[in-house]
């Protein structure tokens, strides 16, 4: 189900390019809080224009098997040095 949106980086290419339309013309920033705040700024301006991932439903399935197998792959990581 989630494959239809993940198989592309449309979404965030997407992404992207609003925020750059919203941030393009800031030639100058102070600090990095500055820029988080123009970031923070420009996300929520587009937040609402966004569409919702195909099978957001699995989302929790998938951080869960994710985590899953990066604990699998540094306890493997961990055996291998210990040997």
């Amino acid at each position: 189900k989630l494959g239809t949106s993940f198989k592309t980086t449309n979404c965030i290419e997407s992404l992207n390019s609003q925020i750059g339309r919203l941030t393009g013309r800031v030639s100058h920033w102070k600090n990095s809080n500055q820029k988080h705040r123009w970031l923070e700024t420009a996300l929520l301006d587009i937040e609402p224009r966004l569409k919702r991932v195909k099978g957001f439903k699995f989302l929790p399935f998938l951080r869960q098997t994710l985590t899953r197998e990066i604990e699998n792959k540094d306890d493997r990581k961990a055996e291998r040095s210990a040997a």
